[in-house]
């Protein structure tokens, strides 16, 4: 019988698939895989005795997964299997002040047939700062299909359109 996958394991293979995705358009991809660490805790079943826990060890730099270099073009990529947007705009809100401009902070989610890609821009300073999502398209079965006023070059491929 096949062992089932974590949470975390379905969440590092999504972060595998987007940086090998990104190597095959030429992008250099540093990717940020989930760690976990071991530590010795009180068993509450058994009183007196140690528990080996295995607790979640966060690698996300500026809140994100990945960070993908092409020329002068760089992306900050926050990978999510939940698509409860919020908390991941959370994150990047922390980390504001620390990306440069011109860098492109990203939200992929990863759904049931496809992967939706947002851009997301910050506005203002301070405490008049902003985050805007903005839908930048999706990717089924490998392709990448942009919204509409997103280049289709956006990650360095043309689409190839059908001959009609």
């Amino acid at each position: 019988m096949k062992k089932k996958k974590s949470t975390r394991e379905k969440g590092n293979d999504f972060q595998r698939w987007i940086r090998d995705w990104l190597l095959d358009r030429s992008w250099t991809v540093r990717n940020f895989p989930m760690n976990s660490r071991p530590m010795n805790l009180p068993d509450p079943d058994r009183p007196g005795r140690m528990k080996l826990v295995w607790l979640p060890q966060d690698n996300d730099v500026f809140g994100c997964d990945l960070v993908a270099m092409k020329g002068k073009r760089r992306l900050w990529i926050q990978s999510s299997l939940d698509e409860h947007i919020q908390r991941r705009l959370d994150e990047f809100a922390k980390y504001w002040n620390q990306f440069a401009l011109g860098e492109d902070l990203m939200l992929w989610i990863k759904r049931e047939k496809w992967i939706s890609v947002f851009e997301i821009a910050i506005r203002g300073m301070g405490k008049n700062k902003v985050l805007f999502l903005s839908p930048g398209g999706k990717i089924i079965r490998g392709r990448w299909q942009p919204d509409p006023g997103v280049p289709e070059w956006y990650f360095g491929e043309k689409i190839k359109k059908e001959k009609k």
